[in-house]
């Protein structure tokens, strides 16, 4: 940095020592060069000499030889998964560490899967974190069957599961500093990154859930914020502004510190401020807020909170009462319904609380708050395939999975010998669909016995069935998840190898044998792969444009060049008409046709853009004022 100014300090000296001193700042870059292109033009007299338009070529070509544009390398790596020999009805599902058959581990995993301790300091995987699965059930679509893969319905999916239960009673608690701030869960979603604050559903008069959502958002708690009056502040979406503090009450409710709202007391605090709420969508509200915070705690849960302020704190007038203060904003999703229009979704979204007003040291007063606030927040819906989530390359829908049967454990000793054989190994423990706490043995065995889990006590979240109550096997309460599946059947003929891509291009399949066993007597062979950028290289590409171009005579400038382009004029007053207009309206002092060769740049010229012309009474002087002018724009080129 420091050589950059030495740089710019010796143009500016020389320049100064050769120029008029009234030339004003000197200009950038993107006076020659814009997002589209070149955004300058050099204009000539219509009687300019050859050797005026030699040179003021030479200017044309290095403008022009001189464009760059950024331009971005993407390095990437790719990752794949191999799995062999599968059949019609098999079921394929592969997350980062491993590839199961049927819930038989098989194979390596697909390590480019996202899960959620990829990118902390332990960086472990356990099959209960959340993370990304890609799952492809085996087809054969013809009847009569041609023993060749297809994929019907759902055949491909991409989910991300275990998602940990949330609800919105954990945002607010007492302590919410800490709450507040810890209660998301990060996901990766295809290439995105959210913060999972709900999931929830919209049900009708029966309890069915006809829509399924996750609400996502960053959390941002901001404590102990000090405005003055007229400042504003933003906050996620919202900004604060402070309007006015009111004057002191009446009744004194502490006593040292005239100032400081009291912990305890019968009124509502000293002093009330007017503040403003706005938000990014234009909307605005107006306000008095009583500055007594350290009532009682309607901050555990702001749906609880009196939307006006609570108990009349919002008035002029001290109802003489000890009052809670927060205001709250609690964002809604309307929708029809079977004809009715019903909110579908509520949450807050802005919160703030005041907790003192106090005099600064110059004697203005001030006001204090706690500010909770989200941004980047939305909501992600289950969609149907009359409406697909996603259309490339294929249709699929997105459904929100809500304690869906999944494996949480493997290994059954059924012969209860001490033993696991490999069978006994692979025999899959799942949670059933119906309740959230349990679990099923898929095989039919007894007895079957109720392990009381880690905690040793029965009827928490940690119970298993077993065939030995002493195994200590323990599972994943209750979560969530996204699944994004096909719509529609693919259809594929026996070649090979074929090569199909995931929703959204996520992820590619590669079918190396499309035939399952029944034809060529082994099974069909695939591999799924992700192709990841590990590295963005970015550097200015040079963009090449024809000199003349950028080469006009005076005659052939219209309108839309004089206040869409920058202008570079060449001659004087005598010899270009567009010099000579600015000469006799006043933008240019110097007269031009008396000068032994200079330049100026006019910042705010006749026709709005930016302006320079450069000049002299000859021939010799106009290449001396246009060499000079190229030297100089090299350092801007």
């Amino acid at each position: 940095m420091a050589n950059k100014l030495i740089v710019f300090l010796i143009v500016i000296i020389c320049i100064s020592s050769v120029y008029n001193p009234a030339l004003g700042a000197p200009f950038g870059n993107d006076f020659f060069y814009g997002e589209e292109g070149i955004e300058s033009l050099i204009v000539l007299g219509a009687s300019a000499s050859s050797n005026e338009v030699i040179q003021a070529s030479k200017l044309a070509s290095l403008i022009a030889n001189y464009n760059t544009k950024s331009t971005e390398i993407e390095k990437t790596e790719t990752y794949s998964a191999s799995i062999e020999n599968v059949s019609h009805g098999d079921t394929i599902v592969i997350d980062p560490v491993y590839s199961y058959v049927n819930g038989f581990e098989y194979a390596d995993g697909l390590s480019s899967l996202w899960y959620s301790n990829k990118e902390s300091e332990n960086n472990k995987y356990s099959a209960n974190s959340t993370h990304e699965e890609i799952v492809l059930r085996m087809s054969d679509t013809d009847i009569p069957y041609d023993y060749c893969l297809d994929f019907n319905v759902s055949g491909i999916s991409y989910r991300v599961i275990n998602i940990p239960r949330s609800s919105p009673s954990t945002l607010w608690n007492c302590d919410f500093n800490l709450e507040i701030l810890s209660g998301s869960q990060k996901i990766k979603f295809f290439d995105e990154y959210y913060y999972i604050l709900y999931n929830g559903d919209f049900r009708d008069s029966e309890g069915n859930p006809i829509l399924k959502y996750f609400i996502y958002g960053t959390r941002q708690m901001s404590n102990d914020v000090i405005f003055k009056v007229g400042q504003r502040k933003d906050f996620g979406w919202y900004t604060v502004k402070l309007l006015d503090i009111q004057g002191q009450q009446t009744e004194e409710t502490s006593s040292g510190d005239k100032y400081k709202v009291p912990t305890e007391g019968n009124f509502s605090g000293e002093y009330k401020v007017f503040l403003e709420v706005s938000d990014f969508k234009g909307r605005n509200e107006q306000f008095i807020m009583v500055m007594d915070a350290n009532g009682s705690c309607c901050s555990c849960n702001p749906s609880k909170c009196d939307s006006s302020g609570g108990n009349g704190s919002f008035s002029l007038n001290s109802p003489n009462r000890y009052e809670n203060d927060p205001y709250y904003i609690i964002e809604k999703e309307y929708m029809l319904i079977d004809g009715v229009e019903e909110v579908v979704w509520s949450f807050p979204t802005f919160y703030i609380d005041g907790i003192k007003v106090f005099e600064g040291a110059n004697g203005d007063y001030l006001a204090e708050f706690n500010v909770y606030s989200l941004k980047d927040f939305g909501v992600i819906y289950n969609t149907s395939c009359c409406e697909p989530f996603i259309t490339n390359p294929n249709n699929y829908s997105l459904n929100i999975l809500n304690k869906v049967e999944n494996i949480v454990a493997r290994g059954v000793d059924i012969d209860l010998d001490g033993n696991l054989s490999s069978y006994e190994k692979n025999i899959p423990i799942y949670e059933t669909l119906t309740e959230e706490c349990n679990t099923t043995i898929k095989t039919p065995l007894s007895p079957v016995y109720i392990n009381p889990g880690k905690d040793g006590l029965y009827g928490t979240c940690d119970d298993f069935y077993d065939l030995n109550s002493s195994h200590p096997r323990f599972k994943k309460c209750s979560y969530d998840g996204i699944e994004v599946s096909l719509c529609d059947k693919i259809d594929l003929e026996c070649c090979e190898p074929l090569y199909l891509k995931g929703p959204n291009n996520y992820f590619d399949i590669k079918i190396t044998d499309p035939m399952y066993e029944n034809l060529d007597k082994d099974g069909v062979s695939l591999e799924v792969s992700q192709d990841v950028i590990t590295k963005t290289i970015t550097y200015d590409k040079t963009i090449k444009i024809d000199p003349s171009v950028i080469m006009k005579l005076d005659l052939e400038i219209n309108q839309s060049d004089k206040i869409n382009k920058n202008l570079i004029l060449i001659g004087n007053e005598y010899d270009n008409l567009l010099v000579e207009e600015l000469y006799n309206t006043g933008f240019t002092k110097v007269k031009w046709s008396t000068s032994h060769g200079e330049w100026e740049f006019i910042e705010f010229g006749l026709y709005g853009r930016r302006i320079v012309i450069v000049g002299g009474k000859d021939q010799s002087s106009l290449t001396r004022a246009i060499d000079d002018f190229i030297t100089f724009s090299r350092h801007y080129l």
